[in-house]
């Protein structure tokens, strides 16, 4: 089994970026198309082979791990207090960020360009007041979900990094793992940083 990113829209075009599973057994294959791949003449010992495999499946890992705190650190914000504004109007949740994000709309130069056809539209149909609500609740959605999109793609990042250095060092005859402290620390580092922003929209939705 081959784990590329663990993600159904990067997992195929990512083959290319896995050493250890990928492009080491491809060139032994090569060197002994007909033959055992520990006959090649690169990288035949099978025991660095399964350490160079732990190597990277620990780092997707943690990959993983940080798509689902990001996930988690919009969503709960928008699940929570969407709950709370259903059952307190002091408490407007997503809906409040959505109207605020109109007002400045409105201050944007050129915005009665877009804003204009809309309004004339809503003078020849009578729509329900409800969907200003849910069209209010759907941008205040939409603008957490890109702030956090923003935040994963900063961990993204560094386990980029990461991930280009255990693997340079994997291409090695006899693999030396660099240290971790200094990636983990990064991850630890945008792991609090999503938790404040995700403790800060509480704030921001709930004032």
């Amino acid at each position: 089994m081959t784990i590329n990113r663990m993600s159904i829209l990067e997992d195929h075009g990512s083959y290319w970026n896995n050493d250890e599973e990928f492009l080491i057994p491809l060139l032994q294959h090569l060197d002994t198309p007909n033959g055992l791949t520990t006959d090649s003449r690169f990288f035949q010992d099978q025991m660095l082979d399964t350490v160079r495999l732990s190597w990277r499946r620990d780092r997707v890992a943690v990959l993983a791990l940080w798509r689902w705190i990001a996930a988690l650190g919009a969503g709960i914000p928008i699940v929570v207090t969407t709950a709370t504004g259903a059952l307190s109007s002091r408490l407007p949740g997503p809906g409040r960020l959505g109207g605020d994000m109109t007002g400045l709309w409105s201050k944007i130069p050129g915005h009665q360009l877009v804003g204009d056809p809309l309004d004339a539209v809503s003078k020849v149909a009578s729509f329900p007041g409800i969907l200003l609500n849910v069209a209010q609740w759907a941008l205040g959605s939409l603008t957490i979900v890109l702030i956090f999109m923003a935040v994963a793609r900063i961990g993204v990042g560094r386990w980029s990094a990461w991930d280009a250095a255990e693997r340079t060092a994997s291409r090695q005859r006899v693999p030396v793992r660099p240290s971790r402290l200094g990636p983990m620390l990064k991850m630890l580092g945008c792991t609090a940083l999503c938790a404040a922003i995700s403790v800060g929209m509480f704030a921001l939705l709930w004032r």
